[in-house]
């Protein structure tokens, strides 16, 4: 199975082949337009010799008094083969210029396929999140439903800022219901919490329901619990 850097692996070996792929094509387009340059370059020397040995010719038919008929005729073979090797380098331009088009046509391609995979990488990433989020959720989840199952950790997670400390006597001030016997039972409870204060719920329940039965038993004495 891929793992996440196999995939981002992958990915940057294709944008570098993509991205060499642009370059060559650059390359491949400069030797193209240099090569048309000296095609009009080469064509301009051409032209130039071809026109000095008409003129020569021409020149010595003129001193050789030659027919008319048959200067012209060399005048218009001279312009017709002009008109070619124009024609023929125009057509060699035209074959280099089609190559430089489709060398720019691909790397335009090879621009888009470069767009595609970033926004693959994008879309990857957020996926990614997304399988982080929906996982840490699940493990919250998951979390507060064991409390609240096997009720370990409860005050940690879910009463931990609810939990505050208070004083005893402040309790049973101004209360005559409350004996010795009582204080001693709640001051017992209550030092648990500071002597151990790792414990969690389920053992909180059992003091405090211990301390329930001490405090019925202390007061089983008193009318109005009698008759309950």
């Amino acid at each position: 199975m891929a793992t996440n850097d196999d995939h981002k692996e992958t990915l940057q070996i294709m944008t570098e082949k993509q991205l060499d792929e642009q370059e060559k094509l650059k390359q491949e387009i400069q030797q193209l337009q240099d090569e048309i340059e000296k095609m009009k370059c080469k064509a301009e020397e051409i032209e130039l010799i071809e026109e000095r040995k008409y003129n020569d010719e021409i020149e010595k038919m003129k001193n050789k008094t030659q027919d008319i008929n048959q200067i012209q005729a060399t005048i218009d073979q001279y312009k017709f083969n002009k008109r070619m090797r124009e024609f023929d380098v125009l057509i060699q331009i035209e074959k280099t210029k089609q190559q430089i088009e489709r060398a720019k046509q691909r790397i335009e391609q090879a621009k888009q396929r470069m767009i595609e995979m970033k926004y693959q990488k994008i879309r990857e990433s957020i996926k990614r999140k997304q399988r982080m989020t929906e996982e840490e959720d699940a493990s919250s989840t998951e979390k507060r439903r064991s409390v609240f199952t096997t009720h370990y950790n409860f005050y940690d997670i879910d009463a931990h800022d609810n939990l505050h400390s208070f004083d005893i006597n402040e309790i049973l001030k101004d209360n005559n219901y409350f004996n010795d016997n009582i204080f001693n039972y709640i001051e017992h409870y209550s030092n648990q919490f500071s002597s151990y204060p790792k414990l969690n719920e389920e053992e909180i329940q059992k003091e405090f329901d211990q301390l329930i039965i001490n405090l019925l038993n202390t007061l089983n004495n008193y009318t109005s619990l009698k008759y309950l």
